[in-house]
C-alpha cells in the first residue's frame, strides 16, 4: 500500500512538472510571439516614417522646382523688358538724327543713344560677371585710389536720378580725404551702384535715400538705407538669391541680378552684407569691406557717365496731328515707369498733342477720373499695377471705354499680345519702335475716334455702342474656334473657309492683330479654354481636358500645357 501511495506521488509530481514545463512552454511561445508582433509593429512604424519623410523631401523638391520656374519665368520676362528699354532709347534718337543729319538737336539724341548704351552695356557686364562667379573665374584686380573721393562720385552719380524720382539723396560717410585704399575700383562700383540703384527703385516720391558709415582701421562700415515700401519678413533672407524677386512688392522690371552679384562681388572682396527691412517703412543694406592701405600710382579715371536728356524726334515731312476738338490740340495720357522713356516720348508727342504723363497703372486711374483724355499710351509691366490691369480697368469704366489705348512695351512675347487683344487694346507696339511710325499709329487712332463718335452722334437714339470692325472680327474668329474646340481636325483651312477669307488673308489679318499665326490663334484658344476647364474641375482626368479641347493626344497636350502656363495641367488635380 506504502508502494502504491510512493507511485502514485511520484506519477503526479511527474505530471505536475509536465504541466508547469508545458505552461512555461506556452508562456515562451507567447512572450516570443509578443516580441515579434513588436519587432514587426517598430519595422512598419519605421517603414511608414520612412516613406513620410520621402514624400515629404520629394514634396519640398517639387515645391523648390516650381519656385525656380517660376523664378525663371521672372527673369526671362523681367530681362527682356530691361533690354528693350536701352536699346529703345539708343534706336529711336540714332533713327532721328540720321534723318536729318546736320540738325542741332541731334547732339541731344546722341547723348541718349549714348547713355542708354552704357545702360545696357552695365547690365550684360553684370550677367556676364554673375556668370564667371558663379564658375569661379572672376578675379580681383585692385588699385590704389583716394576712397573717400571714390566713395563721393559714386553716390553722387545718382544726383540727377534721385532728383528726377523726387527723392532725397544724402551722403554722411567718414573716410579721411588723404586715405589711400588698394581694392577692386569696378567692383566697389558695382556694389554700390547696384545698391543705390535698388534703393532709389523702390522709394516713392518724397522719401529719401542716406549712404552713410565710416572707416575702421582697414575696413570699410556703409549702409544704405532708404524709406520705401520694404520687404516682408519671409522674403528677406531671398533677396540674395540669383533671380529671385520679391513677390509682394510689384516688379519695376528688374532682372533678379542686382543683389545676388552684389553679394557674390561682396564675399569675393572678403566683406560682409546684410538687410534689414520693416515693410512699409524701409529698408537699410549693411556692408563691411577690407580697405587695406596702399601708395596713389595713378588718378582716378575720368567719371563717363553720360547725363544726356532725352531730346524731342521730329516727325516725317507733311505729318499733321489729328484734332479731335475744334481749336485745341488732342489730349493724350502716357502711362510709363521709365523716367527717360517718359521724357524720350513726351519729347516725341509734346509739339503735337497736350501730354500728361502718368508712373504707374494707378496714378493713370486717378488722372482719368480727374480729366477727360482723348487717347493713352501705357507700358505692360509697372509698378503698383500693370499695364494690362490698368486697361481692364479702362474697359469696365463706361465712361472710358471708348478712348483709344495703345500698348507701348517691352513685352513683345505672344501670350501679352493676345491677351491685351483680348482685353481690347487698339495698338500694340512693341520697343524698340519708330517714332515717326508712333506718331503715325496715335494719328490714325484719333481720326478713327472722331469718326465714331461722329457716328454715335448721328445713332443717338441707337442702344447698341459700335466697336471697331477688327475688334468685331477677332470676336467672330474666337467664336468660330471655340464651335469647332472639340473637333481635333478642325485646321487653318476651316477657319479660312467659315470666315470666308483666302488663308494668305487669314494670316495677314490674324499676325497683324494679335501677332500670332492662324495655327498659334487656335491653338491659344485650345489652351486657355482648357485652363478655363482645369480651373473649373469641369472634367476628373487630363485626357478628357485634352479631348474636349481638341487635342488628339494627352501628352502633346501635356507638354504644350506646361510650356504655356509653366506647369502641367495635373497640377489642378492635386489641390
Amino acid at each position: 500500500l506504502q508502494e502504491l501511495e510512493a507511485e502514485q506521488k511520484t506519477s503526479e509530481i511527474s505530471r505536475l512538472e509536465q504541466e508547469q514545463a508545458a505552461s512555461e512552454a506556452q508562456i515562451q511561445r507567447q512572450w516570443m510571439l509578443v516580441g515579434g508582433v513588436a519587432v514587426i509593429a517598430v519595422l512598419l512604424g519605421g517603414l511608414v516614417w520612412l516613406y513620410g519623410q520621402r514624400s515629404r523631401v520629394q514634396a519640398a523638391q517639387a515645391e523648390q522646382l516650381r519656385t525656380l520656374d517660376r523664378a525663371k519665368s521672372r527673369f526671362f520676362a523681367n530681362i527682356s523688358h530691361e533690354l528693350r528699354t536701352p536699346l529703345t532709347l539708343m534706336l529711336s534718337p540714332l533713327d532721328a538724327a540720321l534723318a536729318e543729319p546736320d540738325k542741332q538737336a541731334n547732339q541731344k539724341h546722341l547723348r541718349v543713344a549714348r547713355k542708354s548704351g552704357q545702360q545696357l552695356l552695365h547690365l550684360v557686364e553684370d550677367l556676364l560677371d554673375l556668370s564667371k562667379l558663379e564658375a569661379g573665374a572672376l578675379t580681383i584686380n585692385a588699385t590704389t585710389v583716394r576712397l573717400a573721393t571714390l566713395l563721393r562720385r559714386i553716390t553722387f552719380s545718382f544726383e540727377s536720378l534721385a532728383e528726377q524720382r523726387q527723392v532725397q539723396l544724402a551722403y554722411a560717410v567718414e573716410v579721411p580725404d588723404a586715405y589711400a585704399a588698394h581694392t577692386d575700383t569696378r567692383k566697389v562700383e558695382q556694389i554700390l551702384n547696384n545698391l543705390l540703384s535698388n534703393a532709389l527703385k523702390h522709394t516713392d516720391a518724397g522719401g529719401k535715400v542716406t549712404v552713410d558709415g565710416r572707416l575702421e582701421g582697414a575696413t570699410l562700415h556703409l549702409r544704405v538705407t532708404d524709406t520705401g515700401r520694404g520687404i516682408p519678413s519671409d522674403e528677406l533672407p531671398n533677396i540674395f538669391e540669383r533671380y529671385y524677386q520679391v513677390e509682394d512688392v510689384p516688379a519695376e522690371g528688374g532682372a533678379g541680378i542686382g543683389l545676388a552679384l552684389t553679394k557674390r562681388l561682396v564675399d569675393l572682396l572678403g566683406g560682409t552684407i546684410g538687410a534689414t527691412s520693416t515693410l512699409g517703412e524701409g529698408s537699410t543694406l549693411t556692408l563691411t569691406l577690407p580697405m587695406p592701405e596702399g601708395e596713389i600710382s595713378a588718378p582716378l579715371p575720368p567719371d563717363e557717365r553720360g547725363d544726356g536728356a532725352a531730346s524731342p524726334a521730329e516727325s516725317a515731312p507733311g505729318f499733321t496731328p489729328a484734332f479731335v476738338r475744334e481749336g485745341k490740340q488732342a489730349r493724350l495720357l502716357l502711362v510709363e515707369d521709365n523716367r527717360d522713356m517718359s521724357a524720350y516720348l513726351t519729347d516725341i508727342l509734346d509739339p503735337y498733342y497736350a501730354v500728361t504723363c502718368a508712373y504707374d497703372g494707378e496714378e493713370a486711374l486717378d488722372l482719368l477720373g480727374q480729366a477727360s483724355f482723348d487717347l493713352m499710351t501705357s507700358d505692360v509691366m509697372m509698378p503698383r499695377m500693370d499695364g494690362l490691369t490698368l486697361l481692364e480697368c479702362v474697359r469696365a469704366d463706361d465712361r472710358l471705354r471708348q478712348m483709344p489705348v495703345v500698348m507701348l512695351t517691352a513685352r513683345a512675347d505672344e501670350a501679352d499680345r493676345l491677351q491685351g487683344w483680348r482685353l481690347g487694346v487698339d495698338d500694340y507696339i512693341t520697343k524698340p519702335f519708330n517714332a515717326d511710325e508712333l506718331l503715325a499709329r496715335i494719328d490714325n487712332l484719333l481720326r478713327n475716334q472722331q469718326e465714331r463718335d461722329a457716328w454715335r452722334e448721328a445713332h443717338a437714339s441707337d442702344d447698341e455702342e459700335p466697336i471697331s470692325a477688327e475688334q468685331a472680327w477677332l470676336q467672330q474668329a474666337e467664336a468660330v474656334v471655340l464651335d469647332h474646340l472639340d473637333r481635333s481636325t478642325f485646321a487653318v483651312t476651316d477657319l479660312a473657309e467659315v470666315l470666308e477669307t483666302s488663308e494668305r488673308q487669314l494670316y495677314r489679318k490674324t499676325k497683324a492683330l494679335t501677332g500670332l499665326t492662324p495655327l498659334q490663334f487656335i491653338r491659344e484658344i485650345r489652351l486657355l479654354r482648357s485652363q478655363r476647364y482645369l480651373e473649373a474641375r469641369a472634367f476628373g482626368t487630363v485626357a478628357e481636358v485634352a479631348y474636349a479641347v481638341g487635342f488628339e493626344n494627352p501628352s502633346y497636350f501635356t507638354r504644350l500645357f506646361g510650356k504655356r502656363f509653366g506647369k502641367p495641367p495635373s497640377h489642378y488635380f492635386q489641390a
